[in-house]
């Protein structure tokens, strides 16, 4: 080779590159979703400006809640930090077959679908060699319980133990992952959050489309969002009872020393998701109640058409305190009652259409009452001044009068003088 390209180089070889180890530092997950909803955040309040009135102060009290309650999801459903526990300056064992102690500081955080195991020491620890301790590993625990031991048949966790040994894990990290693998007697604690973990998952993934089908309603009936934001909060709550409550044995306390064990607590992700769901449920059941009392302020906070709710109206007649129509009520002047808001308003038992009065018999001069034959059902053509048309002669429909014409016939024939008779010529 050239002397530009074994420049650099020990003896002519080609470069060669070490590992560049970095610690874990962050969850890059929920960093991810954080991170998402800060530039929403961002975008969100340069937008305000261009938002007039009281309704800027509206959309900010609804998007802030908004936003908080769908954050709230995702890190319930991808935090690791359902239930937590760490020691500082534990003494213990860095790797197997080795009698040096080390002082290091071990943090465990127990998600939905998985395990953080974190040890951290000072570089001073280990004078002999140059290594970092700053460990973070991962063990799943989702999927089936599998068999008993460490085979192709066994649990998720099982083999990702038996992997790290394999790989030689630091001993403390491969100490609290083995409580986890246990499944005998008393001894279940795998199992325990790993069913803990998910049916906690199944009901947060089901408060998940609720909450998108409640944001959706709110721009159409507030009513049926409010109603679909109390299912997504009694979800996000129910999912907390049963994160907290699914346990078999007694409780996993990991000791090192006698005076330094791992106890367990709930976490951050735990409360906030239970606040979510409480915020939820207290903000659902505040919009019903408002829209109950003041629909008008409620269709102005949320921006939408206040004749939403009003598309079914029923008219029904007036009634007694005994369910009877009474007469004043039965005439066409009488102004019916209309229930603009029927789902609250108490309405009658049957819809009923206003009862027509049956007409009068009518007399005109010369001839007797026309005698009252069931009608047979015609269609209101519409007569003159909106009097139906009605058939005469018995109803067989060859003449076709209104009210009103009738009454005129027999107002003419009153008028009219009597027809005078002629008398017949005698005969002799």
């Amino acid at each position: 080779m050239g002397a530009p390209y074994s420049a650099l180089r020990n003896e002519g070889y080609p470069a060669a590159y070490g590992p560049l180890k970095t610690a874990v530092t962050v969850d890059v997950l929920e960093i991810g979703f954080v991170t998402a909803f800060l530039i929403v955040i961002v975008s969100f309040i340069f937008i305000i400006p261009g938002i007039r009135g009281w309704q800027r102060l509206y959309a900010s009290i609804r998007f802030f809640i908004g936003s908080y309650i769908l954050v709230s999801i995702m890190l319930g459903l991808y935090g690791m930090e359902w239930e937590v526990a760490e020691l500082h300056d534990t003494p213990t064992y860095y790797k197997a077959f080795e009698t040096h102690e080390i002082e290091a500081d071990i943090g465990v955080k127990i998600g939905l679908n998985a395990v953080n195991i974190t040890l951290k020491a000072d570089h001073h620890e280990l004078k002999a060699t140059e290594e970092v301790i700053n460990y973070n590993e991962r063990f799943h625990f989702y999927g089936g319980q599998g068999r008993i031991g460490f085979g192709r048949f066994s649990g998720r966790i099982n083999r990702e133990f038996r992997e790290a040994q394999w790989l030689g894990k630091p001993y403390p990290i491969l100490w609290i992952a083995e409580y986890f693998t246990l499944d005998g007697e008393d001894i279940r604690w795998g199992r325990s959050y790993r069913l803990a973990g998910y049916y906690t998952w199944i009901i947060l993934w089901t408060a998940f489309p609720l909450y998108l089908i409640s944001l959706i309603l709110f721009f159409n009936v507030v009513r049926y969002g409010a109603y679909f934001l109390m299912a997504t909060g009694v979800t996000m709550i129910t999912g907390n009872i049963i994160y907290a409550s699914v346990r078999f044995g007694s409780e996993m306390i990991i000791p090192f020393t006698d005076e330094k064990k791992l106890i367990f607590h709930k976490g951050a992700s735990f409360y906030v998701c239970l606040v979510a769901g409480i915020v939820s449920v207290v903000c659902g059941l505040l919009v019903v109640l408002l829209d109950y009392f003041e629909p008008e302020k409620v269709s102005s906070f949320f921006n939408v058409d206040p004749l939403i709710d009003f598309e079914e109206t029923f008219v029904y007649e007036n009634e007694d305190e005994h369910g009877e129509t009474p007469a004043m009520a039965m005439s066409d002047d009488a102004p019916p009652q209309v229930a603009s808001r029927p789902q609250f308003k108490q309405r009658s038992k049957t819809k009923k259409t206003r009862r027509q009065p049956k007409p009068a018999p009518r007399y005109s001069q010369g001839q007797e009452a026309i005698a009252e034959e069931p009608e047979p059902e015609t269609t209101d053509h519409g007569g003159m001044n909106g009097d139906s048309v009605k058939p005469v002669n018995g109803g067989s429909g060859a003449v076709q009068m209104s009210d009103l014409q009738l009454k005129e016939k027999a107002a003419d024939e009153e008028a009219a003088p009597p027809a005078e008779t002629e008398e017949a010529p005698k005969t002799e």
